[in-house]
């Protein structure tokens, strides 16, 4: 029976370790080099009555567009809304407000990149942030 207990115990701790290095670290601001468009960082704020996101890149020599993707969530991780929006080509900020969230939305995951260059290719990063 000890036997047993250990074993158990042993396979849920692997089970655990696993689960979180496979697991995406979100922060309200996030960076990573994106090739010839230099440095692309995504940044994510807010409260229930207005969200905003930003992608920039530090140049933008291909014409690509920049792109936010955002998840509202309640206290469950059940998404409520989802958005997605691009920029004009060849922009090196795009901000975007996402406004009025119901009061059930309790977080925000948010993906910020550049893509659609004719010769670099996509990148992305990950943030998140909780509301108020």
């Amino acid at each position: 029976m000890r036997r047993l207990k250990k074993g158990v115990a042993g396979f849920l701790t692997g089970v655990c370790c696993m689960a979180m290095m496979s697991m995406t670290a979100f922060a309200g601001t996030d960076t990573t080099p994106a090739g010839e468009y230099g440095l692309l960082k995504g940044e994510l704020s807010g409260n229930r009555s207005e969200v905003v996101s930003i992608a920039s890149v530090t140049q933008n020599p291909d014409n690509a567009y920049l792109i936010v993707k955002l998840d509202a969530k309640n206290k469950l991780g059940k998404t409520l809304f989802a958005t997605s929006k691009q920029s004009s080509r060849g922009i090196v900020k795009y901000i975007f407000h996402w406004q009025n969230l119901t009061s059930d939305c309790c977080s925000v995951f948010g993906t910020q990149g550049v893509q659609g260059g004719r010769t670099n290719p996509a990148k992305a990063v990950y943030t998140y942030t909780a509301l108020d």
